[in-house]
């Protein structure tokens, strides 16, 4: 009796300990700058009742055509910040992460996954989906996507009577998917690569005929959204968009090793075992190819998509520990007994070796994770520093007219805190992605010399009088009369005799046009005797007495009142002395 108390709660600690550290993991604080643009537009469709069909956050696009694919996944968590706060959206955020790894582990167990074996292929699947569960509306791909799996997998072993409720389930739940968020199409894939691959396998005919039926109704489900077919055009889109370059958006960027080890070491373990397979003909290896092949390659293309292939993956291993016959036994307990029903004893301690030494394996991620059990709560759950909240601010409290220039990733934030009144330049959604393209024509040009800068005709073409903007990510080369310091590219776009400094702290800078419109409030705000976007430019003109030192420092005195103590504003004051 106490031998299986043993055999019972070793397994029971190896997975409180690891969901705990799970649950640790994911505290981290809300920072995604999708967040707020989901935010924004849940808000607008609930305050007015309306499904946004075209865009009204910007200035640039207004008025175009937005297929707003996650619409429902907005109002939800719009109502979530509505009426609980950032909070519900931080916890939310933490318990369907959880939700996703129970449904990732279900998925692997389903296929045949058992004992340590099953917790290793847990913290497998859970370093490979990390990176991706985030305060977005994304989550519901990954909570729908291995819940589609555990139907496929239950369906393959269930009995033929019960197979004729499996495509309804699918219809539903896809339903529901097209509206949430457009991961859908990893939905239905999935069911057509497991069509595929069942014909291949040769698997029952009743089970063919439900995967048949279920790709069907789902491509059916899909029609049930405000758009119609329409929202099929979004993924025709991305792929013309992309091929501009994907790479100048960070989770469209081709995975590196040392950005997701995790996932290339599931890539090059799941492509070893498929070649191994239909070389020795396992059993099984047919049903499983064209989805292994299809989510690895996708995976392999794009760093936001290398989550996915946890999903087909570790169910794929939890078949593979089955046909091996690793894990059926379960417990070491049941393993003796189904080797004594055998009247093999040899079989039995084997059987039991191996299982001591999967658990032991699984001390090494428990180990390796162990500090974040020391791991507090973050104090302020929004990472602040990601965001231009001081910017704000000031626009809000000097009511600043006019036309809004902001980079990609900040206009999420701006919409949610100054939209819709406030139009923003661009923010993060695929509308955007062209202007996107051709700014990094512009920064490329630019780094050729400023005397090749298009900037300003660039902001004068889009009526831009005032700027909110990251400081500088390009230093650029001189051609010609080199003045002794480098220029970046916040010097090319915005020249102080075309714009004035306004505003800045440790994110940002707030630049105005100098028109009649904006002069009253630059004569009061502008900072006309610093560069802290440009410290080299700031020493030199210190070095050879360009700026006048008294007036510096009362401006800097000012930044101080008006934003605080700053990095940026310590370093001006160490070259001003």
């Amino acid at each position: 009796m106490k031998s299986k108390k043993i055999e019972w709660i070793v397994p029971a600690l190896f997975w409180v300990l690891s969901t705990l550290l799970f649950f640790k993991s994911l505290t981290f604080r809300l920072y995604d700058p999708d967040l707020w643009w989901h935010l924004a537009a849940g808000r607008e469709m609930f305050e007015k009742r309306i499904f946004l069909r075209t865009d009204v956050f910007s200035h640039t696009l207004q008025g175009t055509e937005w297929i707003n694919f996650e619409w429902l996944g907005q109002i939800l968590l719009y109502l979530l910040m509505k009426t609980w706060g950032l909070a519900a959206i931080y916890w939310g955020k933490i318990l369907l992460g959880l939700l996703v790894m129970t449904l990732l582990i279900l998925s692997a167990r389903k296929a045949g996954a058992r004992g340590p074996w099953l917790l290793l292929l847990a913290w497998m699947g859970f370093k490979v989906v990390q990176p991706r569960l985030l305060e977005r509306v994304e989550l519901a791909t990954l909570l729908l996507l291995p819940i589609f799996m555990i139907l496929l997998l239950r369906a393959r072993k269930g009995a033929a009577s019960q197979l004729k409720f499996y495509p309804w389930i699918f219809f539903l739940l896809t339903v529901l998917w097209c509206n949430l968020h457009a991961g859908f199409i990893y939905g239905l894939g999935l069911i057509l690569l497991f069509d595929v691959g069942a014909r291949w396998r040769a698997e029952e005919k009743s089970y063919i005929r439900m995967v048949d039926r279920a790709l069907i109704l789902s491509l059916a489900a899909v029609l049930f959204n405000p758009w119609g077919p329409r929202i099929l055009v979004i993924f025709l889109e991305h792929l013309m968009s992309f091929r501009g370059g994907a790479s100048l958006i960070q989770e469209w960027k081709a995975p590196s090793i040392s950005e997701v080890p995790n996932f290339w070491f599931l890539f090059v373990a799941n492509s070893l075992i498929l070649v191994w397979g239909l070389l020795g003909r396992w059993e099984g290896i047919r049903f499983w190819t064209p989805a292994i092949v299809a989510f690895a390659a996708w995976g392999g293309f794009h760093y936001r998509t290398t989550a996915l292939f946890a999903f087909v993956g570790l169910p794929f291993f939890g078949e593979l520990l089955q046909q091996w016959r690793w894990t059926r036994a379960g417990t070491p307990a049941e393993a003796a007994s189904s080797a004594s029903l055998k009247g093999n004893d040899a079989e039995g301690r084997r059987r039991r070796r191996l299982a001591a030494a999967g658990w032991l394996l699984c001390l090494i991620p428990l180990g390796a994770h162990a500090d974040k059990l020391k791991q507090r709560f973050p104090e302020d759950l929004v990472l602040w520093s990601k965001f231009p909240a001081g910017a704000c601010r000031f626009v809000k409290a000097n009511n600043v007219p006019g036309n809004m220039f902001n980079e990609y990733g900040a206009g999420g934030y701006l919409s949610w805190e100054l939209g819709p009144k406030r139009k923003v330049f661009m923010d993060g959604r695929y509308l955007f992605y062209p202007l996107l393209v051709e700014q990094n024509r512009l920064n490329y040009e630019l780094s050729s010399g400023i005397q090749r800068s298009h900037w300003p005709a660039y902001l004068e073409k889009n009526s831009v009088s005032y700027a909110i903007v990251r400081y500088p990510a390009l230093r650029i080369r001189y051609i010609n009369d080199d003045p002794g310091f480098c220029l970046t590219n916040i010097n090319a776009m915005f020249p102080r005799s075309q714009y004035a400094l306004v505003y800045w702290d440790d994110l940002d800078l707030v630049f105005l046009k100098r028109t009649k419109e904006n002069a009253a409030l630059i004569n009061r705000t502008e900072y006309q005797h610093l560069w802290p976007y440009n410290l080299d430019q700031m020493r030199f003109f210190v070095k050879s007495k360009s700026v006048l030192l008294e007036k510096a420092r009362a401006e800097l005195e000012r930044h101080k009142k008006e934003a605080g103590a700053t990095v940026i504003g310590n370093q001006l004051s160490s070259l001003l002395k």
